[in-house]
């Protein structure tokens, strides 16, 4: 068991490193603006502070909220598709297995944005319809539990600190 003391240090930690990340990059810009511009009083400095803050969070949370959505929707798209395959397991139905087959094929091309990892389990179950293979419904159900882990990752506030991305 974790000692109280090391939890909270964690929790402290993970905040501070957010801090740093915004409030760091922020006075960089604002301090780089400054020797274009000098602030004519400390109102000025806060305001541009204030103004590169926003202005970086707008950047940071657009990008990153479109990384996320891109990991959310191929999450959400291999987790249908293992809950068909576990449907399936239950009553063999050929339209199912034509479906899943279309629906593998179909999440297999190149204009689809599934990273690799995605792709060579889309694979495996194409290949396991097209051989007349079975579906082993421990290792289903076991890819529908880590990928309804990862959908709901992909949706933590953190995800949109760049430096909790890397040190997390």
């Amino acid at each position: 068991m974790l000692k109280k003391v090391y939890l909270i240090t964690k929790r402290i930690s993970q905040i501070a490193l957010y801090f740093v990340e915004m409030l760091g990059i922020s006075y960089l810009l604002t301090i780089i603006a400054n020797k274009c511009y000098p602030p004519a009083n400390a109102i000025d400095f806060i305001e541009r502070i204030t103004i590169f803050y926003a202005l970086y969070q707008m950047i940071i949370l657009g990008i990153l909220q479109q990384l996320n959505d891109i990991k959310k929707d191929e999450y959400l798209a291999i987790l249908t598709m293992y809950k068909y395959i576990d449907l399936y397991n239950t009553d063999k139905n050929e339209h199912l297995k034509i479906m899943l087959d279309n629906l593998a094929k179909k999440q297999l091309d190149n204009s689809m944005m599934n990273d690799n990892v995605i792709r060579q389990d889309y694979l495996k179950i194409k290949e396991t319809i097209e051989s007349g293979g079975e579906f082993n419904p421990t290792l289903v159900k076991t890819k529908i539990i880590n990928y309804e882990h990862c959908y709901e990752e992909a949706s933590l506030n953190w995800k949109y600190s760049i430096l909790l991305r890397i040190f997390k």
